[in-house]
């Protein structure tokens, strides 16, 4: 089974060359390596992938290193973390296997269902692809999709992660999630548009969310960003979150697709963070 990448040539550059050229530029001023897990935006590179790519280049890791990525859930409606369980998926720099074996040994409890379908079409792990390939050039990943709704068994979700944490203690995480989506292209213009509304977002909305992460609050990341629209994936970094909550969790970057590109305006934008975590 090879997932065939989807969104190649719009989010992310479609060739290798222009891949490598983007990483040549944005990977200046990365984090000091150190980090077993990180939280990233998924929007298009453009946008929020430099931001992406240095927390990436933080995590503590080698060529072959197996990363476990809990994604955002934009194209399906699930109950529980969906696997994607076997074969490749496509980069414009080469196929990034599936552990298959890691996940046959390790995952095989009714917390998770195993299907491609909710990774069909899906971005937001696959924008972080290209960055792994070139970083860890034999890596392997597990793809899990991450609905909101592991609020309701969060601690049974974070203990089976910390054993399998306790047990291959080479695994790295990767969650993904963009913050706010504001304006009228978002339906949202609850405290103004423009100027106001940007001032808002940026100067109080989004650093209420960034502490509770950062303080490692992980049982209100969730309900939280449902009542105040502060993630789209809410479910991958509460519990990375959880996780690491007793190590340290370190907030690294802040955007906005606003800051990237100023002449879209301030009527609709999309703000982005980065954290760096370990135990």
């Amino acid at each position: 089974m090879r997932r065939k990448a989807a969104v190649s040539g719009q989010f992310y550059p479609g060739s290798a060359s222009a891949i490598e050229t983007f990483i040549a530029r944005e990977i200046k001023g990365s984090a000091p390596k150190g980090f077993q897990g990180v939280i990233v935006p998924h929007a298009g590179w453009p946008f929020s992938g430099g931001a992406a790519l240095r927390a990436l280049n933080a995590l503590d890791m080698n060529e072959d290193t197996v990363f476990v990525l809990f994604g955002a859930v934009h194209t399906a409606d699930i109950e529980k973390p969906a696997i994607y369980p076997e074969g490749a998926w496509e980069t414009p720099l080469g196929d990034i296997p599936v552990a298959d074996e890691l996940i046959n040994d390790n995952f095989q409890t009714p917390l998770f269902s195993f299907s491609s379908r909710p990774h069909e079409g899906e971005h937001s792990l696959e924008v972080q692809l290209p960055f792994l390939r070139f970083l860890a050039p034999r890596c392997s990943i597990i793809p899990i999709a991450v609905p909101p709704g592991v609020h309701s068994n969060l601690d049974r979700y974070v203990g089976f992660f910390h054993h399998l944490l306790k047990k291959r203690p080479e695994i790295r995480f990767i969650a993904s999630s963009d913050l706010t989506h504001y304006g009228f292209q978002y339906g949202d213009i609850s405290h103004g548009s423009g100027a106001s509304g940007y001032a808002y977002v940026t100067g109080e909305k989004d650093p209420v969310f960034i502490e509770k992460v950062t303080r490692g609050e992980y049982r209100d990341l969730i309900p939280y960003s449902l009542k105040s629209r502060s993630a789209c994936g809410p479910g991958g970094m509460a519990l990375l979150t959880g996780l690491f909550q007793k190590g340290e969790i370190r907030f690294l970057e802040y955007t906005t697709s606003y800051d990237m590109y100023p002449a879209a305006g301030m009527d609709s934008f999309v703000s982005y963070g980065t954290w760096g975590l370990k135990a």
